[in-house]
């Protein structure tokens, strides 16, 4: 775990620059006021403090290609859903509108493009949200149940997959036509098995994926009865 003694000093420099204790991260109350951005390459890390009257829920935040916005899963009332954050101090701006504010693994699914992102209520029916604002619409040739995996490095097109349990189809879909391009069909190991997916994960140019799922196995068993009374 992470101590006053081992903590990044970059990490403290970050805290403290946005008016927050140098053991923001060893206090409750305060990791309730901030979220923190660590690089995994060249930069350092910085703090984003959350806005009176919202707080982060933890399924989510990420910075946008522009450096400057963050799109966050945040808490506000009896709501939750994804929040537009801008690292200038400019207020805050609730993009999803009530029952769409679902966070799922590998959300919240930001285009290449940095204009729009993939957003659900149920994980069953999936809606394209303009960063800019607007009303969500449904993702065209995506049946209700399939999901998206991915976006493509085009930002015309998706990677998503089927529902199946035994074999789960994955394909492109042209989001101005609709069409869909089979690319690749997975069959887990052990079909006897009880399947679910839990991830799927695509690099952009659609040639790797990544997946993983979850399986129950379950025994049965024969009992003969013996005996004259019939008792097992």
């Amino acid at each position: 775990a992470l101590g006053p003694g081992t903590l990044d000093p970059t990490w403290t420099e970050a805290y403290t620059s946005a008016g927050l204790p140098a053991k923001a991260h060893a206090d409750p109350e305060a990791r309730a006021k901030y979220l923190l951005f660590v690089p995994t390459g060249l930069g350092r890390p910085f703090v984003i403090p959350v806005p009176a009257g919202f707080a982060p829920t933890g399924l989510g935040a990420q910075l946008l290609a522009d450096g400057r916005r963050i799109l966050a899963h945040l808490a506000w009332g009896d709501s939750t859903g994804w929040v537009l954050l801008d690292r200038n101090g400019g207020p805050p701006t609730i993009l999803t509108p009530a029952g769409l504010g679902g966070a799922f693994p590998g959300g919240p699914q930001v285009s290449p493009d940095g204009t729009r992102c993939l957003v659900s209520g149920n994980g069953l029916a999936w809606f394209i949200q303009p960063l800019a604002g607007g009303e969500p619409r449904p993702i065209p040739g995506l049946a209700r149940g399939e999901r998206p995996v991915a976006w493509a490095a085009d930002s015309q097109s998706l990677f998503a997959c089927g529902t199946q349990a035994l074999e789960v189809p994955i394909f492109r879909l042209d989001l101005k036509r609709g069409r869909r391009t089979p690319l690749a069909t997975f069959t887990p190991p052990g079909p006897a098995s009880d399947l679910h997916i839990r991830t799927l994960l695509a690099e952009p140019g659609g040639g790797t994926f990544a997946i993983g799922w979850e399986s129950q196995v379950t025994d049965l068993f024969v009992v003969e009865s013996i005996g004259a009374q019939g008792r097992p």
